[in-house]
């Protein structure tokens, strides 16, 4: 080979060859160090004759120098040797000959400081005297922002740097892990505090560092003018939403830690003041669990916690910002005492507002001593530099919708975001999705001493509220017009259900409203608390309960008491139907798991047939034979099953292996006909004759279908048990037997299902209008859990239309007096209290939302004037780069 420059007698020898250069060609070692005097660190390979490859090499073992201070010559005062140096690049680690700059600075009596020089490179320096070894501020950002993405800790980033430098034989390669980790915490601390506005030094002012949510109030800074004159009924406008929550996988671990050791952002970010947390902690008595009036919750204390630090504790707004100062470290569980002093730490700059809306997964116990552990706070806590002010404003407690199904029926309505005036459309579980997204920071900082942890802690903090600031405003405009649409539905919902509500009956409701909500936002008051958003036990009339009414002569439709053998004969027959269904689906289940138990329900039902056809023939039969002739149609009876369904469920499910639903035991069940008003025609149903069974049948028919309606609720409650059971299951075994009951009780809710859907077909050919706002088409959506009761509510449910299984209750009004209306009735009002609270919710979210777009633009433009001031004031002082820094 030869070299690829003009070649000399003194330029002709090894031949090096750039890894990084793009068409590189070999040259000799004195072209490669001149054409790379601006790449000093581009990685570099040798020729070797012997053995006929490329071999790694270094610039810097064929005379390289980095000479700093001069554009890359040398200094012309030079006074010291080259020093050896460990450079830690993007490409690996290399070894360097640093030739330091020794011209006097003007106006000092010395020189530029030898790490000041590398940073002015490009190199960020390991120490700040002599500096050994040095990493690239390109390197160092890298690591950055690997650490705030995938949460990459410096063990593993130094060692993929090794492995960089020689992946065979890494143990070779340079080892500056403890070097790395310390000049990335200064360099991190470094960029946080220049983006804030600060020089970096010690004791920064409270919250300095912290970024601030836009859309929430900020004093001075985005609040309307004249929002101290709000009239009390939209204070809620100018609230701050914020919630607590604890995350203990935020923990540390027991091992010997730095007595010196102390966080660069000591109470300027997002973690309270340590100091003045030691100090409050020294004025605690022994640590015990909570009492508890709610379920024992684990947060309390009451679970198992390892560890001297158990986890940590953080105060954030409704829109995921996190609060500074607002985080304080766990020792075991929640312990309200820690609460105490977060929630006093971080809500230092809104104590001034005229109102909070608090979130916390236990504000059914934090609330109840807060008053007197306040006062004992005050007393003990004189003096503190980061707490002046220790008097909440009014306070609107509640619990996450997440959470809130947890808690005792008495807690729901109480503490619910969804009943609670003032509130909008909070969830109250922002805290929840910021330690999801930190979860994984926990397995690298229960590493570290506690310095350290809070300033990783807090670096996270705030790049996750940098993000969430700038997609602000498109997401607020979005939820802006999500409120508007969401209000429209509701409101036109209530206005179909109070057109069909007594005007004095809606009045009554409204003042009973009103009262509790003006008691509820008290928690002295929740005492004596009714609970008017849960309905009691409220059953639709029972077919046995319709038959009753039908003999008392108690009709809902028609006129007139009805024979009691023709009601009995009815009801028998469309109770035979039900169990033909059953059987059926018994053949087809059982076909060869038990014959047995096959034959014994063959043989009841057809004993069964047999004694209802002769009371059939005294009651039913001849009235649908004279209605047949008379009419002169020449229909035959129809099976419910031979009716069009909305959509079948059990009936069409695959037959077992091997099996035809054509058997002959299922054809002779098949052939039974039961022969009712409903499987006529519509003209011997419409005939005088008929006229009054077909009037009885849809009675009963009715109750059939409330009582599949009540089967189908209770089954599908209690499959969602099951499932919730069945996760705590182990084992085959156990997981097998919990499989079977699961598919057992979804056969049940197909089969009630599928009752309702015949019961409804049999109505409908009854003369019972197909859009019937009672009896609605059933499908597969609808088949969902049971939303009338608090404790089944969950996050988002408040966005979906609930099924109408739970929620129709306009026949009430058509029914006849006695208990199955007062119980109907008592249901109705449970719903129009909850659509009601629905409308206003979306009404407040909706005033909300407006505010916050307005604070939002006046946040922006007030930071914009704040940072061209200080462009300016750089300018003055002569300071270009820290000017264009503020202008950038």
């Amino acid at each position: 080979m030869a070299c690829a420059c003009t070649p000399t007698e003194s330029s002709i020898g090894t031949l090096f060859r750039c890894e990084e250069c793009y068409h590189a060609r070999p040259c000799c070692g004195r072209c490669m160090v001149a054409s790379h005097a601006q790449m000093p660190f581009h990685r570099i390979t040798e020729w070797c004759e012997t053995t006929g490859f490329w071999g790694p090499a270094s610039l810097f073992d064929i005379d390289m120098k980095v000479c700093l201070g001069h554009g890359g010559a040398e200094c012309p005062r030079k006074l010291r040797r080259p020093r050896k140096m460990t450079i830690g690049l993007e490409s690996g680690f290399q070894s360097a000959l640093v030739v330091f700059c020794d011209c006097l600075r003007p106006g000092h009596v010395d020189r530029v400081p030898d790490a000041v020089q590398l940073i002015e490179f490009g190199l960020y320096p390991t120490s700040w005297v002599q500096p050994q070894s040095a990493f690239s501020i390109r390197v160092h950002r890298a690591y950055h922002l690997l650490s705030l993405q995938a949460q990459t800790n410096a063990q593993d980033f130094t060692t993929y740097l090794r492995r960089l430098t020689d992946n065979v034989m890494i143990d070779e390669s340079p080892d500056r892990y403890r070097e790395f980790y310390i000049s990335n915490r200064e360099f991190a601390f470094l960029r946080a505090v220049r983006r804030a506005g600060q020089s970096p030094r010690r004791n920064l002012p409270a919250g300095s560092l912290a970024v601030l949510c836009p859309a929430c109030p900020q004093l001075d800074i985005n609040m309307d003018p004249n929002w101290r004159t709000r009239p009390t009924h939209l204070r809620f406008v100018d609230a701050l939403f914020h919630g607590i929550d604890g995350n203990f996988h935020q923990n540390q671990k027991v091992k010997p830690l730095d007595p010196n050791d102390f966080a660069l952002t000591l109470g300027s970010a997002y973690f309270a003041n340590a100091e003045d947390f030691v100090k409050y902690q020294e004025t605690l008595g022994p640590m015990e669990p909570e009492p508890s009036t709610c379920h024992k919750f684990h947060a309390m204390g009451l679970g198992g916690y390892w560890n001297n630090i158990s986890g940590t504790l953080g105060v954030s707004c409704k829109h995921q910002v996190v609060v500074p100062g607002g985080g304080v470290d766990l020792q075991k569980g929640e312990r309200f005492a820690n609460v105490d002093f977060a929630m006093v730490s971080g809500l230092q700059r809104w104590m001034d507002l005229q109102l909070h809306v608090s979130g916390y997964d236990i504000n059914c116990q934090y609330r109840i001593n807060l008053d007197k552990r306040m006062k004992h706070f005050r007393a003990t806590t004189q003096g503190f530099s980061s707490i002046p002010k220790t008097i909440f404003p009014p306070t609107i407690a509640c619990v996450g919708k997440f959470h809130l199904p947890a808690h005792v029926p008495a807690c729901r309505y109480k503490f619910s975001y969804m009943y609670m005036p003032g509130v909008g459309r909070t969830d109250g579980e922002a805290p929840e999705r910021i330690w999801a997204a930190l979860n994984a920071l926990g397995t690298s900082t229960r590493e570290m001493t506690s310095g350290h942890r809070h300033d990783r802690i807090n670096d996270h903090h705030s790049d996750m509220n940098v993000r969430r600031v700038h997609r602000l405003p498109t997401a607020t405009v979005a939820k802006h017009r999500e409120a508007l649409a969401g209000h429209e539905v509701a409101q036109d919902l209530l206005n179909k259900t109070e057109a069909q509500i007594p005007t004095e009956m809606l009045e009554d409701w409204k003042k009973e409203e009103e009262d509790w909500l003006a008691k509820v936002v008290d928690i002295k008051n929740h005492a004596t608390l009714n609970n008017p958003y849960e309905a009691e036990n409220v059953k639709g009339l029972s077919q046995k309960a319709a038959a009753y009414v039908l003999q008392a002569g108690e009709k809902i439709t028609g006129s007139g008491p009805v024979e009691p053998g023709l009601v009995g004969t009815i009801g028998e027959g469309i109770d035979l139907q039900h169990a033909k269904a059953l059987l059926l689906a018994l053949i087809e289940e059982d076909f060869e798991a038990d014959k047995v138990r096959t034959a014994e329900a063959r043989k009841a039902f057809l004993s069964r047939i047999a004694a209802w056809r002769l009371l059939s023939a005294s009651y039913l039969t001849p009235l649908i034979e004279a209605a047949a002739l008379a009419a002169g149609d020449g229909d035959h009876p129809i099976p419910p099953e031979d009716l069009p369904d909305d959509e079948p469920d059990s009936k069409t499910a695959p037959a077992p292996a091997g099996f035809t639903t054509k058997g002959p035991l299922w054809q002779e069940i098949n052939d039974v006909v039961i022969d009712l008003p409903s499987s006529r025609g519509p003209k011997t149903i419409a005939h005088t004759v008929l006229k009054r069974a077909a009037e009885v049948e849809l009675e009963l028919r009715q109750g059939e279908a409330n009582d599949a309606l009540d089967e189908l609720r209770t089954q599908i409650i209690t499959n969602y048990a099951t499932q919730r059971l069945k996760r705590n299951v182990k084992g085959i075994k156990n997981n097998t037997r919990a499989n079977r009951t699961l598919q057992h009780q979804r056969n049940v809710v197909n089969q009630a299902a599928d009752r309702y859907r015949r019961a409804r077909n049999c109505m409908i050919a009854l003369g019972m209008n197909k859009n019937d706002s009672t009896y609605r088409e059933l499908t597969a959506k609808d088949k969902i859990a049971f939303k009338v009761y608090s404790e089944d509510d969950q996050l988002g449910d408040s966005k979906k239309a609930s099924s109408w299984i739970w929620s129709t209750f306009g026949f009430v009004d058509q029914m006849g007096d006695g208990p199955a209306k007062e119980a109907c009735a008592t249901a109705r009002k449970v719903r129009w209290f909850r659509q009601h609270a629905s409308v206003m919710r979306w009404q407040e979210e909706i005033l909300i939302l407006q505010a916050e777009m307005l604070r939002i633009a006046r946040y922006f433009n007030y930071f914009e004037e704040l940072w061209n001031e200080k462009a300016s004031a750089h300018d003055d002082a002569g300071e270009k780069g820290q000017a264009a820094y503020a202008r950038r």
